[in-house]
């Protein structure tokens, strides 16, 4: 009798242990799916196998971290968001903040997207991009001077080589000037300085290098393919 009950609970351990397997493999099988057909730029199809290995495993870091990316590309800004939160609950990694600080800002939401950088900062202070997008922030959302300078100045001592530098450094040379003060674009016009003279008269003055002065984000080497085919660029402007 006892050598029965044994060989009972033995044969549902390997039953256990196979379905396991099974189901462990079958999670792989989905995942490479997902991943081959992300590095091959198909997104639409892996979307599918990463919603179905989340759906098999929700704390799958992996798969809600590259499908909130695909949703990043697709400018899904929602769905970019819940994805990459659910992944930085899994694992708090720094770039997943800036994914979302980023499509916070490519959604029209600056202040967001800047309570976003600002926590980053906190994790990472040398995280030079963060700074260079919410120099962009000040400069393009929030017409505010004062933002844009101070990150814009952290940002060059940490990359004071970056290509962007020496543009950087002439917008900054017109920002600290107290007789430019930024105003909101008007009639799809480009946003200008208002140049304040001694007597009270004002002038106007387009500066074009801020048009070369880009926001980063994030792009794996599926992004940079898909944005070529498509002829799309991401930026945070």
């Amino acid at each position: 009798m006892i050598i029965y009950i044994i060989m009972k609970i033995i044969t549902y351990i390997i039953i256990f242990l196979a379905l396991t397997l099974h189901i462990l493999l079958a999670e792989e099988d989905l995942m490479k799916k997902a991943d081959n057909y992300f590095a091959k730029g198909k997104f639409s199809l892996a979307e599918v196998f990463y919603k179905k290995a989340i759906q098999d495993s929700p704390e799958d870091f992996h798969a809600n971290f590259n499908l909130g990316k695909i949703y990043f590309i697709q400018r899904d800004h929602a769905n970019t968001v819940k994805y990459m939160e659910r992944a930085y609950d899994i694992d708090p990694k720094n770039e997943i903040l800036f994914y979302i600080g980023n499509s916070y800002v490519n959604n029209d939401q600056p202040e967001k997207g800047l309570s976003t950088y600002s926590n980053l900062i906190r994790k990472d202070p040398d995280y030079a991009d963060v700074y260079l997008n919410a120099g962009n922030i000040g400069l393009k959302k929030l017409y505010n001077k004062y933002l844009t300078i101070v990150h814009w100045e952290k940002f060059l001592e940490i990359r004071p080589d970056d290509p962007q530098a020496p543009n950087i450094r002439k917008a900054l040379e017109y920002l600290r000037d107290p007789n430019f003060i930024l105003r909101p674009p008007k009639d799809g016009n480009p946003a200008t300085f208002i140049d304040k003279s001694a007597n009270g008269d004002t002038s106007t003055t387009n500066i074009p290098i801020f048009a070369d002065i880009k926001g980063k984000d994030l792009k794996s080497k599926a992004e940079e393919k898909y944005n070529l085919k498509n002829k799309k660029t991401i930026t945070t402007e």
